[in-house]
């Protein structure tokens, strides 16, 4: 089922007088095949929550599932289920060795994934994998032999998301992957990521600032104030209709400069002249 839950989750770091609550008692679900935008201003604790999914930090109270089975503070059989739970980061630099080819970067994330299911490929499947996996995200398998620095952000981006791949996932966490992107190019990554999840039927927690983007992209909203979730809903409901000041307040604080980014009758991301 893929069903990714988020039980009375804290998170916090220091102790005593020092003790910083980043994640306050949030309780959030990511059915599979939704995408479910996480918002809020910077420091909320959006990206704090989606880490602690995959074990970059641990809960300080509550528990992350994964269709019923606690996944934080895994070991064994536990800790190999959450490798389900993959995560994409908003810089892609930072998963990508700039020593190795993005050939290589996707077979090391092939490899690991079979080492966690105890197969072994060999090295005509693996290098048919890579390449399928490659032109899953809509690059050729020629790239494969180009180092990380040949590619533009937009196409390292497209290698992570292989590699999250890589590891056959029911849960993607994709935590303000086009933030740092190109207004041009933030439409392609998203129409991509999109078309991945409709055919694998994969949960998506879409962590963002961009309330345009996530109108368009996602089919739930919920919105982070300082660590606690203070709203949630249908993502036209709530963000035609919020219930919360702050979540007005996120609202009013949209640029409306120009044609919007996102065209409903289309279904796909539009660039306006205004925005190049």
């Amino acid at each position: 089922m893929n069903h990714l839950e988020f039980r009375n989750v804290s998170v916090a770091f220091g102790h005593g007088p020092r003790r910083f609550v980043a994640v306050d008692d949030v309780s959030l679900s990511v059915p599979a095949g939704k995408i479910v935008g996480l918002v809020g201003e910077s420091g909320s604790g959006k990206s704090t929550l989606a880490r602690a999914a995959v074990g970059l930090c641990e809960p300080s109270a509550g528990s992350v599932l994964l269709d019923g089975v606690q996944v934080s503070h895994a070991r064994g059989a536990n800790a190999r289920l959450r490798q389900r739970i993959q995560m994409i980061f908003q810089d892609p630099s930072s998963c990508l060795n700039p020593k190795l080819t993005i050939g290589q970067s996707v077979a090391e994330a092939l490899d690991a994934a079979a080492k966690r299911a105890g197969t072994r490929t060999g090295r005509a499947q693996r290098a048919a994998e890579t390449a399928r996996l490659l032109e899953s995200v809509q690059l050729p398998a020629a790239r494969a032999a180009d180092l990380p620095a040949a590619l533009s952000g937009g196409q390292r981006q497209r290698v992570a998301l292989a590699r999250a791949l890589a590891a056959a996932p029911g849960v993607i966490l994709a935590d303000e992957i086009t933030s740092a992107l190109d207004v041009s190019v933030q439409g392609s990554v998203l129409n991509l990521l999109r078309h991945i999840q409709r055919e694998l039927g994969l949960g998506i927690l879409f962590v963002s600032h961009n309330l345009a983007v996530v109108r368009y992209l996602c089919d739930e909203v919920a919105v982070m104030q300082s660590g606690r979730l203070v709203e949630h809903g249908e993502t036209m409901t709530v963000l035609d209709h919020p219930r919360q000041d702050y979540t007005k307040t996120l609202l009013q604080a949209v640029p409306r400069i120009g044609e919007p980014l996102f065209a409903p009758a289309t279904g796909m991301i539009q660039i306006s002249e205004g925005a190049r």
